[in-house]
């Protein structure tokens, strides 16, 4: 689960502790630590994990005694978004990575052009999955191999996936 799927996870935590729903919210805080654990996400696991166990132990009509520990994780996931915004800064000074990216939109709108529109079939077409190939998209880094990859699948030239501008051709 990526941190957007944790951040919408965060979201219906605090509908359903808005709502009453508390035993939803700690069934959600459950599920927020155990994915943020499993990708090493720790500040946010050990929110999560500290309002579950707020929300199991509060009167259900009192909303004083969870507030400090869903604040706690709104700044974990806060902090975790930042950090995530500043790699995906970097990555876009980098012209290497700017170029593949602007490369990746040309190659998907060229499948879209051959009646390959759905997301999971460009990904399937190009050997990644739908989820990598979204993460990618939306400013994770694209290693090297994949563009070589890519540039054999779309019979592109070598590196043309790393030349920015509009150079066209095999």
């Amino acid at each position: 689960m990526e941190l957007y799927e944790i951040v919408d996870h965060a979201h219906a935590l605090a509908s359903a502790i808005e709502d009453g729903r508390i035993d939803e919210a700690v069934d959600l805080s459950e599920r927020i630590a155990t994915v943020a654990r499993a990708s090493s996400r720790i500040s946010i696991a050990d929110a999560a994990e500290r309002l579950s166990a707020i929300l199991r132990l509060t009167d259900k009509g009192s909303d004083n005694a969870w507030w400090p520990a869903l604040t706690l994780l709104a700044d974990a996931l806060r902090e975790a978004i930042d950090r995530r915004n500043a790699t995906t800064d970097r990555l876009a000074m980098d012209p290497v990575q700017r170029a593949r990216h602007a490369r990746l939109r040309e190659v998907l709108d060229e499948m879209s052009g051959d009646g390959i529109t759905a997301l999971g079939a460009q990904a399937r077409a190009l050997r990644t999955s739908g989820r990598w190939l979204d993460a990618m998209l939306n400013g994770l880094r694209v290693p090297d191999l994949f563009a070589r990859e890519v540039e054999w699948i779309r019979h592109k030239r070598r590196f043309w996936m790393d030349e920015e501008g509009s150079q066209d051709g095999p």
